[in-house]
């Protein structure tokens, strides 16, 4: 548990002012009545502002301990109003999307609970026809995130219905702000806890019968996420009712993404989202979702906002890219056909290098480039094969990112030659330096050239997570050997291993140690791809553990199925006996396939680990 850092010898001081007055009517000798709140959160109470203060409206709930027969008020209501007087004065802290109370005032017979009114918000139900995607996740991040304050100390609302959040946005302007009120029915929940402020305990404010959560009300963490995903479902859907979807599905708004259907199936009201409450999202995995993870602070929603446009026009044109990927490592080149190739490039030809079947072009101005050509097709012409299948626009957007914006260049990493684009089609050509493969190097590898490849790998690998990306494709046709600089028996001397098709690797938040220059993740990275970096397990582990079951196919001389490496009856010792140092095999088992190395759950060395291993960092003969 997270212990708040003051300390009181005594009892902490309440977070609201109280005041203490002996008869109800000095209350209104300090206050003046304005009207009954008929509407909104604040139905049934009444307006009033202070004599000295008439700028600013409050709203005035008033608990009388004795009824209108002269009897003593219920004591459920009682007991429910002094909990929500501990939640809002002794266990909340003030947090900014949180309507709390202002001021107490008690006298020998009344509670006198005064709210701010908050002047100039609505209802959120105002809110939702106007949402837009950028706009719903502004506020939706503000909700989560109160919602997530509140349970870190215990207490569960109980009552997140449209009507007690209230919401502002200023005409014209994209910032917007919210307020949750309506705090009748929360409850705290000790055992649930995981802040407190110090020297506060339940015990000297509540019975112990009242504390036992067999009396409590049944309110839950999972009901406020199930309340969240309603108000979500609300934001996204035209005309919606949470408590009735129909029959032949919502109608969901234009303008909502895949990021935010996503959320919603994982906490939205029953018959769209979980049927169970177990099964929804805690609320820390509701902030970490990818639909709210990328919206950055308000100098930079402009950003956000010009992202999301642009990506909507990317789709019918890929020529947008060119607006959205702007001062790219190599330029652009627009061509308007197929066939202008030949300005640049000639001698069109296939050929089969490796385990691949590539079509390779030679530069016109320096015919000793020759290039792998990639077309990628925005739709299928008429008429064509299967190899013209149109790729997914944003698959294609993260590739060329990762390329061009993000990775500089690396002697292990085969860096692209060209990029030429149209509204159709995009063509990427990479210098072709295929000699042989990963897999033809296995079979003649010694201990000191296979250290040499590997450590080339890692130091590769390691560059790229610097950056951000995980390359996610660490496989044998993947790595190629160049035969730049080498007259010598490729068999006997192998050169430098090279990274190809970088294709499927992804930028992850938080990973990167190195600045980037020029890339600004608000206005290049879209919430979709980093759904799409979750929903592929994405982790700097993956190339590790890709990076072991290399290692163990070059300790055994044959690239294997994971399948095939599971099933093998041999032991690390066993793999080519007498080839490799015990160094090799120790690494062996830090990162290897299981049973050669830890299972699938059992964390891994980081890259930085691996780099320092003595085996990587063993000398090598001249």
């Amino acid at each position: 548990m997270d212990i708040d850092e003051d300390s009181y010898a005594l009892d902490p001081p309440p977070y609201v002012p109280v005041e203490h007055i002996w008869n109800d009517s000095e209350f209104w000798k300090r206050y003046s009545f304005v009207g009954r709140i008929d509407t909104g959160p604040f139905a049934g109470c009444t307006a009033v502002v202070k004599k000295g203060n008439p700028g600013k409206k409050y709203a005035l709930q008033i608990d009388s301990k004795i009824d209108r027969f002269g009897f003593n008020a219920d004591s459920r209501q009682c007991l429910r109003l002094f909990r929500k007087c501990v939640v809002l004065n002794r266990i909340l802290p003030k947090h900014k999307n949180i309507n709390a109370m202002d001021h107490m005032v008690f006298s020998q017979t009344s509670l006198f609970m005064l709210q701010d009114m908050c002047e100039g918000f609505l209802e959120i139900t105002h809110f939702y026809p106007q949402a837009t995607d950028l706009s719903a996740r502004a506020l939706f991040i503000q909700l989560a995130d109160a919602v997530q304050f509140m349970h870190d100390y215990g207490v569960v609302h109980g009552n997140l219905i449209s009507k007690n959040i209230l919401f502002y946005m200023k005409p014209f302007t994209d910032p917007v702000y919210c307020k949750i009120t309506g705090f009748d029915l929360a409850v705290h929940y000790h055992y649930l806890a995981n802040k407190f402020k110090r020297n506060f305990h339940e015990a000297d404010y509540l019975y112990d019968h009242h504390l036992s959560h067999h009396s409590q009300m049944p309110y839950t963490k999972a009901g406020d996420v199930r309340d969240l995903g309603k108000i979500l479902y609300q934001m996204l859907v035209n005309n919606a009712d949470p408590d009735n979807i129909p029959a032949s599905g919502p109608d969901f708004k234009p303008w909502v993404r895949d990021a935010a259907m996503h959320l919603l199936r994982m906490i939205g009201p029953r018959g769209f989202g979980p049927h169970k409450d177990e099964d929804l999202l805690e609320i820390d995995g509701v902030l970490r979702h990818p639909w709210l993870k990328l919206l950055p602070p308000n100098p930079g929603l402009a950003n956000v906002k010009e992202l999301e446009r642009l990506m909507v026009k990317y789709h019918s044109d890929w020529s947008v890219i060119e607006r959205i990927l702007v001062n790219p490592r190599i330029p652009f080149k627009y061509m308007r056909a197929e066939v202008d190739l030949r300005l640049w490039y000639v001698n069109k030809r296939t050929t089969w290098l490796g385990n691949r079947n590539l079509d390779l072009v030679e530069n016109r101005d320096h015919p000793e480039r020759v290039c792998e050509i990639r077309i990628l097709r925005r739709v299928s012409p008429a008429g064509s094969s299967s190899r013209a299948k149109p790729v997914n626009a944003l698959a294609l957007y993260n590739e060329l990112m990762v390329n061009l914006k993000i990775l500089p260049p690396h002697p292990s990493i085969v860096d692209l030659e060209d990029v030429f684009i149209n509204k159709d089609f995009i063509m990427i050509l990479r210098r072709c330096e295929d000699y042989s493969t990963l897999e033809d190097f296995i079979k003649f590898a010694t201990e000191d050239r296979a250290r040499r490849c590997f450590r080339q790998l890692v130091h590769a690998i390691r560059h790229m997570h610097s950056y951000g990306v995980v390359h996610m494709g660490l496989h044998c046709d993947n790595i190629v050997f160049s035969e730049d600089d080498s007259d010598l028996d490729w068999r006997r001397d192998w050169r430098r291993p090279k990274l190809i098709n970088i294709t499927e690797a992804f930028w992850i938040p938080g990973l990167a140690t190195n600045t980037i220059p020029n890339f600004d993740p608000a206005s290049l990275v879209t919430p979709e791809q980093i759904l799409m970096a979750n929903q592929a397990y994405c982790t700097a582990e993956k190339d590790i553990r890709d990076l072991g079951r290399i290692l163990f196919s070059i300790l055994y001389g044959k690239w294997l199925d994971m399948d095939q490496i599971r099933g093998m009856p041999l032991t690390a010792e066993q793999l080519r006996p007498g080839r490799f140092s015990d160094n090799a095999l120790d690494l062996l088992r830090w990162i290897g396939p299981y049973p050669f190395g830890p299972q699938d759950f059992v964390p891994l060395m980081t890259i930085d680990e691996l780099c320092a291993h003595p085996w990587v960092m063993e000398d090598l003969p001249v």
